[in-house]
C-alpha cells in the first residue's frame, strides 16, 4: 500500500514524529489498561525558540457536519449509570451510532441484546447481557440532545421487524432521521457477504427496503454500506450499489489505519497516520467524494483491535492512552473532513467498551476520559453549534507551506459567533500570526498539551493555560490543542 502525497505545499523543517472486530481476548490477555501502560515520556521540545507562522486565509467554506460516536456498548455498564451518563454529557455527541457495527447484525432491540439463536457467533454468546434497548439511548439523548443513527439489522431480523423498531423509538420521542443499512456487508467472511454473496443483492435488497421505510418515514436519510476493495466481489462495490440503489440518501465509508503502519518508535507518526488516512478513502473509492452521494463515515480510529501481523503487540497498545492518540484522533477527524467535502456524518469508534478504542474508560468503572474522548471533545468545543467552517491555511515567514501533520485550523461560524481550533503536532513551539484567518480582533483561549508518549487519563499529567488577547498572535507549545472563541 502506497503512501498519499500530502497537499501540494513545501514542507518546512520540523522535527516531528510521527485496529474491525474488537480483540476482547487480545484486551483481557495483555493486561493494557491506561493506568497499566507504560510509556516513554517524550521531551516536548527539542529547541524552545518558536517558528514563526502566519496564516494567509481561509479554504471554501462548507457545512459542520455531525461529529460523534459509535454506539457499541455491549461490554458495559449500561449508559444510565450516573457518572458514566455524565461524562457522556460531557463529551457532548452530536450523533450516536445505534446499537453499533457488527452487533447489528444479531440485534433483537425488543429486548436490546442479541438474538436467542443458534446462528449467533460464540463470541456474543460469551458476553454478559448489558442493559442496551432503546430506553437506555433515549437517556442518552434526552442527556446530550444528541442525535441517532439506527443501523437496521438485515441478517437475523427482517425489514417488518426493523420498521417496527423505528416506529417504536419514534413513539419514545427518538427522531428517525439517520439510518444506516447494514454494516460492513463488504468485507469478506462477514455475515453480510455470506448472505448476500456481493454487491448486487445487497443493492437491490437494500432498493426495497429504502422504498418501505420511506412509505413510513419519507424524510429519513438512508445510507448503503460503501467501500471498495482488491477482492473481485468488491471491487466495483461503490458502482454497483449506487447504480442499484439511487434512492439511497448517502453511502458509508470506515476509515481503519492499520497500527504497523502509523506508529514508529517515538509513537504515533502524524505523517504516517495523515497519508495512511487518505489512503484509506481512496483505496475504497471515495476520492471521487463530490460525485457520491453525501458521505457517513460511520466508524474510524486507528485500527486497535487488529494486531495479528504485529510482534511488539505491547509497545503498540502503549501508544492508545497516549497524549499522541489525542491528537491523532484530531488528525484523522480534520483529515476526512478536509478530504471528503460532503461528509455528512462522522463517528469516532467507539464511545465506551474495548479501552483502546474508547472515547471514556469504563473497564474498572472509573469514567475517566480517554485519548479519544479528549480530543473530539476539544473538536467539538469548537464545531458544537455552528453551522460552517474554512480549513486556516499557514505558512512561514520563508513563505513556506505547513503540512496539516505539522500544524492544521479550523475556523467555525455561526451568524456572528466564531470560534476556531488549531493543533501543533510538532515538538516545536509554533508563534502564530492571526491576521488574515477572520477571527475577532478580540480572543479568549484554551490550551492543553503534554509530551505525546505521555499517558493520559483525563486530564492528568495535561498542562493547560487559558488567557485573552487582542494582538491576533498566539504561541502554540508543541503537542497542544488550542480552542479559541471570539470576543
Amino acid at each position: 500500500m502506497t503512501n498519499v502525497s500530502p497537499p501540494k505545499r513545501s514542507s518546512i523543517l520540523i522535527i516531528s514524529s510521527g485496529i474491525l472486530v474488537c480483540a476482547l481476548g487480545l484486551w483481557l490477555l495483555s493486561g493494557q489498561n491506561c493506568a497499566s501502560a507504560q510509556i516513554a515520556k517524550g521531551t516536548l521540545a527539542t529547541n524552545n525558540r518558536p517558528i514563526s507562522v502566519r496564516a494567509t486565509g481561509l479554504g471554501s467554506a462548507r457545512n459542520v457536519p455531525l461529529y460523534g460516536f459509535n454506539g457499541n456498548n455491549t461490554f458495559g455498564p449500561k449508559w444510565s449509570t450516573p457518572n458514566l451518563l455524565k461524562q457522556i454529557k460531557s463529551i457532548k455527541p452530536q450523533i450516536i451510532r445505534y446499537p453499533g457495527g457488527n452487533v447489528s447484525d444479531w440485534w433483537d432491540w425488543q429486548t436490546g441484546w442479541f438474538i436467542n439463536n443458534s446462528d449467533l457467533p460464540t463470541r456474543y454468546k460469551q458476553l454478559s447481557k448489558v442493559s442496551m434497548g432503546l430506553d437506555e439511548l433515549k437517556k442518552v439523548i434526552d442527556a446530550t440532545g444528541c442525535q441517532v443513527v439506527f443501523v437496521l439489522n438485515m441478517i437475523s431480523s427482517s425489514l417488518s421487524d426493523q420498521i417496527l423498531m423505528l416506529q417504536h423509538a419514534q413513539q419514545m420521542g427518538i427522531a428517525v432521521k439517520w439510518i444506516e443499512l447494514g454494516n460492513e456487508y463488504n468485507i469478506p467472511n462477514s455475515a453480510g457477504m455470506q448472505k448476500f454473496k456481493g454487491a448486487k443483492l445487497y443493492a437491490t435488497t437494500s432498493r426495497n427496503w429504502i422504498s418501505s421505510i420511506h412509505n413510513y418515514f419519507p424524510l429519513a436519510q438512508i445510507a448503503i454500506v460503501g467501500g471498495n476493495s482488491s477482492n473481485n466481489l468488491i471491487s466495483s462495490w461503490n458502482t454497483i450499489v449506487l447504480k442499484e440503489t439511487q434512492s439511497a440518501n448517502a453511502i458509508v465509508l470506515h476509515n481503519y489505519p492499520w497500527p504497523i503502519k502509523v506508529i514508529d518508535a517515538n509513537g504515533i507518526n502524524f505523517s504516517l497516520l495523515y497519508n495512511q488516512t487518505n489512503t484509506i478513502i481512496q483505496r475504497k473509492g471515495f476520492n471521487i467524494a463530490k460525485s457520491l452521494p453525501s458521505v457517513w463515515v460511520t466508524e474510524y480510529n486507528i485500527l486497535w483491535g487488529n494486531l495479528k501481523r504485529v510482534s511488539n503487540k505491547n509497545q503498540v497498545l502503549s501508544n492508545y492512552c497516549s497524549w499522541g492518540d489525542a491528537l491523532g484522533i484530531i488528525l484523522m477527524t480534520s483529515t476526512l473532513t478536509q478530504q471528503i467535502p460532503n461528509l455528512e456524518i462522522a463517528c469516532v469508534h467507539n464511545l465506551t467498551g474495548y479501552e483502546p478504542f474508547s472515547a471514556i474508560q469504563t473497564k474498572n468503572k472509573t469514567f475517566n476520559l480517554l485519548p479519544n474522548g479528549i480530543g473530539i471533545k476539544a473538536w467539538g468545543q469548537a464545531s458544537i453549534g455552528m453551522s460552517t467552517m474554512a480549513q486556516i491555511n499557514f505558512i512561514t515567514n520563508q513563505k513556506e507551506g505547513i503540512p496539516d501533520y505539522q500544524l492544521l485550523g479550523w475556523k467555525f461560524s455561526k451568524d456572528q459567533i466564531i470560534k476556531a481550533i488549531l493543533v501543533n503536532f510538532t515538538n516545536r513551539y509554533m508563534k502564530v500570526d492571526l491576521k488574515m484567518a477572520s477571527l475577532t480582533k478580540k480572543i479568549s483561549y484554551r490550551t492543553i498539551y503534554a509530551n505525546k508518549n505521555q499517558q493520559v487519563i483525563g486530564l492528568k499529567n495535561v498542562q493547560q493555560k487559558n488567557g485573552t488577547t487582542e494582538k491576533e498572535i498566539l504561541t502554540l507549545p508543541p503537542y497542544s490543542i488550542t480552542n479559541i472563541e471570539g470576543i
